[in-house]
Formats: C-alpha cells, sequence, structure tokens
C-alpha cells in the first residue's frame, strides 16, 4: 500500500511537471507569434523606408540633371563667356575693392575644389530604428 501511495505522488509530482511544461510552451508560442508580427511591421517600415529613399534619390537626381541642363543651355547660349565668374576674376575685385582684405592669392580656394552636395552619385544614409520595447 505505501509503494502505490508512493507511485500515486510521484505519478502526481509529474504530472504537474507536464501541466508547468505545456503552461510554459503555450507562453513561448505566445510570445513567438508576437515578436513575429513586430518583425513583420517593422519590415514594412523598412520598405517603405526605402521606397521613399529612392524616390528622394530618383528626386535629387532629377534634380540634378534638370541644374546641368540649365548651365549646359547658359553656356550654348552665350559661347565664349562662361555663367560663373573665375577665381581668379572675383580675387582681383575684392583686392581692388577691399584693402583690408587679409586673405592672399594662395590662401583662396578655387571653384573647382569646393565640394558640390548631391552629387548623382549621393546616396541617402540608412537610419538605425529601434525596436519598440515590449512591456
Amino acid at each position: 500500500m505505501d509503494k502505490l501511495n508512493s507511485k500515486q505522488s510521484e505519478l502526481e509530482k509529474a504530472n504537474k511537471r507536464i501541466e508547468t511544461l505545456i503552461s510554459d510552451m503555450e507562453e513561448l508560442r505566445s510570445s513567438n507569434a508576437e515578436k513575429d508580427e513586430i518583425i513583420e511591421s517593422l519590415k514594412a517600415e523598412l520598405s517603405q523606408k526605402e521606397a521613399d529613399a529612392s524616390r528622394f534619390q530618383e528626386a535629387s537626381k532629377i534634380s540634378w540633371d534638370v541644374e546641368l541642363s540649365r548651365k549646359s543651355k547658359t553656356a550654348s547660349c552665350t559661347p565664349g563667356e562662361d555663367s560663373t565668374p573665375h577665381v581668379s576674376d572675383l580675387q582681383k575685385n575684392n583686392e581692388k575693392g577691399s584693402r583690408s582684405t587679409k586673405r592672399k592669392k594662395d590662401d583662396a580656394i578655387p571653384l573647382s575644389e569646393t565640394p558640390k552636395l548631391f552629387t548623382p552619385t549621393f546616396k541617402v544614409p540608412r537610419l538605425k530604428t529601434s525596436s519598440p520595447k515590449i512591456g
């Protein structure tokens, strides 16, 4: 009878462990499903941001092309003259008009060396998105 009672108690303990494991598995499945939903929403958000970035890049490329075509039209309309003054012309004007200028000819930065913004090869940097905290 004692053996039967001890076996019965062992069986009850084993059944409780099984119930606990099943409960834990259900919680993990639920948590996994929530994470899958979050991942899907983040993927959708990422694809939207990539689409926006590509549209922005295309718009900046079109803007760049328009600017180039404007420059080429003005250059073709007035052959022999540039629409932008040369650096040497600017330096001469500065030297004549203002005696307080301390910049020398050697210190001037030529226009050809100034950085250009939004070139056709410009890529929009990707932002790191932080995942929303699950409470």
